[in-house]
């Protein structure tokens, strides 16, 4: 089974073996920081763990990510801490992990950087997702479950010609 996440508090993550496909956004919950009584969103990692702990993933696939252009400090902070929370998670889980930038898994689908380009790939592979994948928001998880195809084609060592021809 290969596990693919696109990372960040509203990323999403793939499971994909098998007979088995699950895509779903990374789960959050609402936690209190500082004294006064805001909150804010966090990576619900005792969730995910739950999810993850007793399935026999072979590997994980993370999107490799980077610092934007234009982004403010404290969203960067949080979309980093976030990154390495799930990295934390899966080496904790003692699994073995592969980066790949977006550049790589989109190039092999043949796709640009357009949110709606991964979508509709993701769509054209997994007709059944369609509902999983029709609103804009739903990106992260066209992502994730694109990183995961890719993963898997890799660890197979089916060429990216060979994607088609075994998605069709």
């Amino acid at each position: 089974m290969i596990l693919a996440f696109d990372p960040g508090l509203t990323g999403a993550f793939a499971l994909m073996g098998e007979g088995t496909l699950l895509v779903d956004d990374l789960p959050v919950h609402q936690a209190q920081h500082g004294r006064s009584a805001k909150t804010r969103a966090e990576l619900d990692l005792h969730s995910l763990r739950e999810e993850l702990w007793y399935r026999k993933i072979e590997h994980v696939f993370m999107e490799r990510v980077a610092a934007r252009p234009g982004q403010g400090v404290t969203s960067m902070f949080r979309f980093g801490e976030a990154c390495g929370a799930l990295y934390g998670l899966v080496i904790g889980l003692g699994l073995s992990v592969t980066f790949v930038t977006p550049q790589q898994w989109q190039k092999h689908h043949c796709i640009g950087p357009s949110p709606d380009a991964a979508r509709q790939r993701a769509v054209q592979l997994y007709p059944g997702m369609g509902t999983m994948l029709n609103r804009k928001k739903d990106q992260h998880r066209a992502d994730a479950l694109l990183l995961a195809c890719y993963g898997r084609f890799t660890l197979s060592g089916l060429s990216a010609g060979k994607l088609v021809a075994a998605a069709e």
